[in-house]
């Protein structure tokens, strides 16, 4: 392989590249406003009619997915941690959301927690189908 041939190359490799890049943008059906701080986990409700997501801010935010609005202002969580997970109850009237060491179990009613839960070893909230 000579020289001209490797440039070439690199000239092949990039149009993929750039291609790739442009075939992957704009494809989006929406981006949500961002928190203040990076998102660090999202969830859809089992209705598929709402959007949870949780940022390092301290907050959560429910988005009504058809009209792509905050459903009602955020819930401000108790710490700044950097791994969070988070679940909604199958009525999708409650969410679990796993912080540091605990599990904050919100009324999305009332927008309050309902309970903490102090866990050591949880990785992540579920709930029962029954429940």
């Amino acid at each position: 392989v000579c020289s001209s041939d490797l440039e070439d190359l690199r000239v092949l490799r990039g149009f993929e590249w750039q291609d790739l890049s442009q075939r992957c943008q704009g494809d989006e059906a929406y981006s949500f406003p961002p928190h203040d701080g990076a998102a660090a986990a999202l969830d859809f409700s089992s209705q598929g009619g709402v959007l949870a997501t949780a940022s390092h801010d301290r907050t959560v935010r429910l988005w009504n997915l058809s009209t792509k609005r905050m459903v009602r202002p955020p819930l401000a969580l108790s710490e700044n941690v950097q791994r969070r997970s988070m679940a909604f109850s199958p009525d999708g009237g409650r969410l679990a959301v796993r912080d540091r060491d605990a599990i904050q179990l919100w009324d999305l009613t009332t927008q309050k927690p309902d309970k903490i839960e102090d866990v050591r070893m949880a990785l992540a909230p579920a709930f029962s189908p029954d429940v």
